[in-house]
């Protein structure tokens, strides 16, 4: 599901304002983000890069116009592209995670911002929860959101935001073992960028 930038601006600021930190309270409720550094602004960059060729971070004036925080992660097509960028979940955060499901269920939730310079760009993002119920069988449950790429004039490119298309419930009093974000590059030419990574898990609402 693809929106132009502009009309999403609030819910993104809502999302970000969620992402400042786990905002839990009495009864399981809040949201957890799952990932650091989603916005590629942070100098140590927690992110693990696998097949890339010209793939990095980029910060302005580096990055098109309208890039929320100055910086963005720079995917660069090609015959036979196969990067992938991934991050998974810290130790500390998937503490929070299992404190969270003690109380009440999750909703893993994925949405990212992305700029396209090619119609054969094309973006797969993925969200992989490992967890296992209480007293049941280790589960994998997983989520796929794909970019496309532009098919307007170079004058005319914008941000647009990708997801959320679905969300990954996680049983209460469940335990999760692993959450991993990945974005793989399958374009064949031109440049495209994401930021403004939301990953998140919520409880019900207070």
């Amino acid at each position: 599901m693809q929106r132009s930038r502009s009309t999403i601006v609030f819910a993104l600021l809502v999302g970000l304002v969620a992402l400042s930190g786990f905002t839990a309270v009495a009864g399981g409720s809040g949201t957890i983000p799952l990932i650091l550094n989603d916005s590629f602004t942070e100098i140590v960059f927690t992110w693990k890069l696998q097949n890339g060729s010209s793939d990095a971070p980029k910060c302005a004036p580096k990055v098109p116009p309208g890039t929320s925080g100055d910086c963005a992660f720079k995917f660069k097509g090609s015959p036979n592209e196969a990067a992938k960028l991934s991050q998974k979940s810290s130790p500390s955060t998937l503490s929070d995670v299992n404190a969270l499901l003690s109380s009440s269920g999750g909703l893993v939730n994925l949405s990212y911002d992305y700029y396209s310079t090619s119609e054969a760009t094309k973006i797969d993002a993925k969200i992989v929860v490992v967890w296992t119920p209480d007293g049941g069988i280790e589960t994998k449950s997983k989520m796929v959101d794909p970019a496309s790429g532009s098919t307007l004039s170079g004058i005319d490119y914008i941000w647009a935001t990708e997801g959320p298309i679905s969300t990954i419930t996680v049983d209460q009093d469940a335990t999760v073992s692993k959450i991993k974000v990945q974005f793989k590059n399958s374009s064949t030419s031109g440049k495209a960028y994401i930021d403004n990574i939301l990953a998140t898990m919520t409880g019900p609402s207070s």
